[in-house]
């Protein structure tokens, strides 16, 4: 979280639940965003960033489906949207943190609801 005098403050954040598998639901809300014009980075992947046989943070060792993702969403400003999933294949929770100058997370957000409304998911806002 930043801290005062590091950055825009975090105004609030929206949380989306569903089920469906986390890398789904990544693949689907990136594909919104690019036919809404923006440009969606993936910044972190949590199962490509471990090596084989490398134990679950959340879960310890044993080979289970945990997911987390971060991107990043950019539109006309240089500052972008964050958006994260995390989950497994039976389920994710996509977090959108939204601040003042990221104009891009009320297209995200849309994005969540075109997806949710689309029937690639169920999901409800946290």
């Amino acid at each position: 979280m930043l801290m005062d005098g590091e950055g825009p403050m975090i105004e609030h954040t929206r949380i989306w639940q569903f089920d469906g598998a986390c890398d789904e639901m990544v693949r689907s809300i990136s594909d919104e965003l690019a036919q809404a014009g923006l440009q969606v980075s993936t910044s972190f992947d949590l199962r490509a960033a471990m090596r084989a046989g490398d134990p679950c943070p959340e879960h310890g060792p044993g080979g289970c489906g945990c997911q987390l993702v971060v991107l990043l969403v950019y539109g006309q400003d240089a500052r972008p949207t964050i958006a994260m999933v995390h989950g497994n294949q039976a389920g994710a929770r996509l977090t959108l943190i939204e601040g003042a100058e990221l104009p891009a997370a009320e297209a995200l957000s849309a994005a969540a609801e075109r997806t949710i409304r689309r029937g690639d998911a169920w999901a409800r806002p946290s």
